[in-house]
């Protein structure tokens, strides 16, 4: 007796083993982790120290409880026996039986009070009783509880696996979506079981599946069942197609007969049969509105006109997720270019916008991905010669709203501004950007000549070229620091080299130099000049250069003469 009650103890602290440590029934495959819904509590009523409140009758002790018997699960196999089956009910002790059609179950294994496992016997087709006895005597009957076929195989046991919920916008896909099955000698082992078809079905919440949409699942691994590394089940998967905005009822069906007969399955699988109340729910709720990702000013970066002529093409892009990507040009995008004034804003009423045409579709982060609108237009250049900024804009509400972008990408600084020049056709090309280089401050002593001072220049169309661009005359001044530059003493300054741009190796600037000489001590401010119409007008340069305005004092370079 008591190396009975030894044996039975170690089955009891495996089966705690077993079912207390969490991960030790972890299934395999791609579904993320889950389980079935019941927490088993181990027995460890019967620990040998003969402090039970329950013990074997034979001893002449008091009897536990009698046992209840709830469910059986796989309900139905082979004729041939040999399927392992669960018993789901209470006050299961240890050292339990079952018997299947009173023959009894093999390999008995009560892991808890709550559960045990067997092997059904072989026994002729039909429904038969399953009786669960204690070791003391008392049994539960649960009528008609398996049923032995004599046919082929059939779907023992499904579940609608993950997720128990979704939730996706109009018209897009949800899922993937996973299910679980065990065909009997089917499903074991590594690999899909042959003869299997998986259907995913989606319908109105709470309707009945008869009217569902259904398509096919595919195999996606084979997973542990009732026993860890068994590989008992195999898994499917499916996408739902997008739907109208709204709430949905999903299941898993299964069919080992090419359809001629289905499973259902619901997220707590078919041992208590299928209910849409259990089933997942899809709901399909709007999106977020669209919105601009990103935008730029693309190119050029800087052009020139005549005045009232129209420009060369000026393009810009942009992102909008969900509706730029793919070949063609997204819904509901508009974009145009503006011209203004430096020193103003895209928003002010002085700039002057032109619609822009979509003109392709081109990449974006990954080639290939074509996740990205291009637009383009020509603008005509101002009526009055001059330099002048642009940029792009993109909106997506019908022009409500607007995003501006500059050559760096959505936002606007004039920094980043395209640079237009507009040319008088009488007195041609003008200085379209200047700026005092190098350095920011000096000393000197009166009367000797300064370090060399440099002063850069832009003409489009002039300095581009290599070597001395034709044309343009460049000074350096200095003054005092509250005078007008008009007022300035001016030096001729000489070319020196060809100087980048706003691109590495594009040589568009020219460069000039020189020195100064001061014949009185004190405090001086200096700058460049630059002209294209031999001195009839000056542009004038200081540190932070044309691009962020025109010439102020304090942006000028600062001579300490001793």
């Amino acid at each position: 007796m008591e190396a009975n009650r030894q044996r039975r103890w170690a089955r009891g602290m495996l089966a705690a083993a077993l079912f207390a440590v969490p991960g030790m029934l972890a299934t395999s495959g791609c579904a993320p982790d889950g389980d079935d819904g019941v927490t088993d509590v181990v027995d460890a009523r019967d620990d040998g120290s003969g402090g039970d409140e329950a013990t074997d009758a034979g001893d002449g002790e008091t009897s536990g409880p009698p046992p209840a018997l709830t469910a059986v699960s796989p309900p139905s196999g082979p004729i041939a026996g040999g399927t392992l089956v669960t018993l789901t009910g209470e006050n299961i002790a240890l050292g339990a039986v079952a018997t299947f059609g009173g023959a009894p179950c093999m390999d008995a294994f009560p892991a808890s009070a709550r559960r045990m496992t067997c092997q059904t016997p072989a026994h002729a087709a039909g429904a038969v009783d399953v009786v669960l006895t204690n070791p003391d005597g008392q049994s539960a009957t649960l009528a008609g509880a398996f049923t032995y076929d004599a046919s082929g195989p059939r779907v023992n046991w499904c579940l609608l696996y993950y997720p128990p919920e979704i939730s996706a916008a109009p018209d897009e896909p949800a899922g993937p979506i996973y299910g679980r099955l065990l065909v009997q000698d089917v499903t074991a082992g590594e690999g899909q079981g042959a003869g299997v078809r998986g259907q995913v079905g989606v319908g109105a919440a709470g309707s009945d599946p008869a009217t569902w949409t259904w398509g096919e699942a595919t195999y996606n691994a084979s997973v542990d069942g009732i026993v860890s590394g068994d590989l008992a089940n195999d898994e499917y998967a499916a996408t739902i197609l997008g739907r109208p905005e709204g709430e949905y009822s999903y299941a898993f069906r299964f069919s080992v007969d090419d359809g001629a007969t289905w499973a259902l399955c619901d997220r707590t699988g078919t041992d208590d049969g299928f209910s849409v109340a259990v089933a997942g729910s899809l709901h399909v709720v709007p999106g977020p509105p669209p919105s601009i990702g990103w935008c730029r000013l693309d190119r050029p970066a800087a052009t020139s006109a005549d005045v009232g002529t129209a420009t060369p093409t000026i393009y810009g892009r942009v992102l909008v997720a969900g509706v730029t990507e793919g070949d063609g040009q997204g819904a509901g995008v508009t974009g145009e270019v503006g011209v203004g004034l430096p020193g103003s804003a895209p928003e002010s009423s002085t700039w002057t916008w032109t619609a822009m045409d979509y003109a392709d579709s081109v990449d974006g982060t990954t080639s290939g991905d074509l996740a990205v609108d291009e637009y383009g237009t020509e603008v005509d250049a101002p009526a009055e010669a001059g330099s002048y900024v642009y940029a792009v804009r993109f909106s997506v509400d019908a022009g409500t709203s607007w995003t501006s972008c500059d050559t760096s990408g959505a936002g606007y600084s004039e920094i980043n501004a395209g640079r237009l020049t507009a040319t008088d056709p009488a007195t041609g090309p003008l200085v379209g950007w200047c700026n005092l280089q190098w350095p920011s401050s000096l000393h000197a002593t009166a009367g000797a000549p300064t370090d060399h001072i440099y002063g850069r220049v832009w003409v489009e169309g002039v300095t581009t070229l290599v070597g001395q661009g034709a044309g343009i005359r460049g000074q350096v001044g200095y003054g005092g620091a509250s005078a007008a530059p008009a007022t300035w003493t001016w030096v001729e300054a000489g070319y020196n080299i060809d100087a980048d741009g706003l691109t590495v190796g594009d040589h568009a600037n020219d460069e000039y130099w020189q020195q100064l000489t001061v014949p009185v001590a004190g405090t001086y401010a200096y700058a460049y000049r630059f002209t294209m119409d031999g001195g009839l007008s000056w542009r004038t340069c200081d540190l932070d250069g044309t691009t962020v305005g025109e010439f102020t004092i304090d942006q000028a370079g600062t001579l300490v003469v001793e």
